[in-house]
């Protein structure tokens, strides 16, 4: 890694990053899907290889021919409805402990801007008790792109030296429109072809 940067604030990406809800996203879209009467049931490789893309996306991929505003509406709804699921449902957490999250804190401001629906971060602090170590967090809501999300992020708490923690190249590429430095989570769900990466999030805490 030759020499090790000194940050003053860590802010990361949600899925594949933080957390790997996949198989029991699979479960509750599909009863979701079949719920509500459209003819379609998703696998495990399908809702990853869309972890990270917005409803829009995610519509066109899914239900093709419907139109584009149905079609984005079915992901919003999977991904709303989906909340419930995951509160009762017994969920993976690449965070190891909460000791981790304590010394990590006291080094660093812990933020997350992830491109999912309101109330989905809300849920992961909530369900793990993690919300005392996160100063803020952003997510789709805004209408923004991921990258000026970060940037909204930096600049509202004068961030000096932050870093932006994910697991895709459009996290990537999000950080260098934020104008910031990125470490690649390479224990998930995408391939980033950069220098910094890291195994767990335990290595964070040697930066």
């Amino acid at each position: 890694w030759g020499k090790m940067k000194m940050y003053d604030s860590i802010i990361f990406d949600m899925d594949g990053t933080l957390v790997n809800f996949i198989d029991e996203m699979v479960i509750a879209w599909n009863d979701i899907f079949k719920k509500h009467g459209w003819n379609k049931v998703v696998t495990y490789d399908e809702v990853k290889k869309v972890m990270g893309m917005q409803c829009k996306e995610i519509g066109a991929l899914y239900f093709p021919c419907e139109t584009e505003k149905e079609a984005t509406k079915r992901a919003e709804t999977a991904f709303l409805e989906e909340i419930p699921y995951l509160e009762k449902m017994s969920c993976k957490t690449y965070i190891p402990n909460e000791q981790f999250l304590i010394d990590l804190s006291k080094k660093y401001k812990l933020f997350i801007v992830s491109n999912c629906l309101n109330g989905y971060i809300e849920m992961f602090l909530k369900k793990f008790n993690f919300g005392k170590y996160f100063v803020d967090f952003i997510d789709s809501s805004t209408g923004k792109s991921k990258g000026q999300n970060i940037k909204d992020i930096v600049n509202k708490h004068q961030l000096e030296k932050p870093v932006y923690v994910g697991d895709t190249v459009k996290d990537y590429y999000s950080s260098l429109e934020a104008g910031i430095d990125f470490i690649f989570a390479s224990y998930g769900f995408g391939k980033v072809d950069c220098k910094e990466k890291i195994l767990d999030l335990t290595e964070l805490l040697k930066y």
